[in-house]
């Protein structure tokens, strides 16, 4: 799915491109994937030129490749000195675990002007069953992640929606209860179609923060 699915490759797109504008220079930055999944978002982080990364309690579909620094550990306790990395990334993890303790641990391994990229599900009554199958916690309005940072002592840098053109399929799905898995399984054609608009939706946003989408990016900078 992280490799394929028109969602997962479109957040990755948008989590480097945001990366990007506030680390200037990918040679030789320490990048920090809590929650890495299969380990491909690390793969992509090291393609890109950074130091990267990775940690998750579960291990299996690891991608097993000798570049990759992938590591078996909680978002609770991270096994890294202070100060240690660039930039903290936490994509689609908080809204499954109880936030303050992870949230700690990921500011207090940031080098001081270090950033801490959040991706969370957004709106709290898109609330679904895909939801209750994935074992989020909660979905989030973007006050809440402006009071999480203000928690932390961090500077907003950036706050923004993801798939703001393919929302009102979303709300669809919703209000008639669309079977998770059918928005999993995707037929081909449309994947590919929808990976175009959302690629498209990445790129414009360069210069476009959206008003809504399905998901919230936050970047919170460590003074």
């Amino acid at each position: 799915m992280e490799q394929f699915h028109f969602w997962s490759r479109a957040r990755s797109r948008w989590i480097l491109q945001r990366l990007s504008r506030f680390i200037a220079s990918h040679k030789n930055h320490r990048v920090l994937d809590v929650g890495c999944g299969t380990g491909h978002l690390v793969q992509q982080l090291v393609n890109s030129g950074y130091r990267a990364v990775g940690i998750d309690l579960q291990t299996e579909g690891w991608l097993q490749k000798p570049s990759l620094h992938l590591l078996r550990a909680s978002a609770a306790a991270l096994p890294f000195p202070d100060g240690q990395f660039d930039a903290v990334i936490l994509a689609d993890v908080l809204e499954h675990m109880e936030e303050r303790r992870p949230l700690q641990e990921a500011f207090r391994v940031l080098a001081p002007g270090g950033v801490l990229l959040i991706a969370v599900p957004a709106f709290p009554k898109l609330w679904s069953q895909r939801d209750t199958d994935a074992g989020h916690l909660r979905r989030y309005l973007p006050k809440d992640l402006r009071i999480l940072a203000h928690g932390l002592g961090g500077e907003m840098v950036y706050l923004g929606f993801y798939q703001f053109f393919l929302f009102p399929l979303v709300v669809i799905s919703r209000l008639f209860k669309i079977s998770p898995r059918k928005e999993v399984n995707v037929p081909r054609f449309l994947n590919q179609l929808f990976w175009q608009i959302n690629r498209f939706e990445v790129w414009l946003g360069q210069w476009i923060r959206w008003p809504w989408g399905s998901s919230l990016l936050a970047m919170i900078k460590k003074r």
